[in-house]
């Protein structure tokens, strides 16, 4: 999960521990986590490309079926 140093982070902590509460399955790695608004690696926008490797890198070595961003 790639939340781009976003408010997004408390949202989906949110939802993930709700999904957890009620015992799915689900691991989460997490990518630039920490709310920043400086946003130090980049802008966050994912539609653009030069932005999308980490977080397809991230699915890769993980093994992961999905990721979000």
């Amino acid at each position: 999960m790639n939340i781009g140093y976003g408010a997004a982070v408390s949202a989906f902590d949110s939802i993930l521990s709700r999904l957890a509460e009620l015992g799915v399955p689900l691991v989460c790695e997490r990518v630039f986590h920490e709310p920043d608004r400086a946003f130090p690696q980049r802008i966050s926008n994912l539609l653009l490309p030069d932005n999308r490797p980490i977080t397809s890198e991230a699915i890769r070595r993980s093994g992961a079926d999905f990721g979000v961003a």
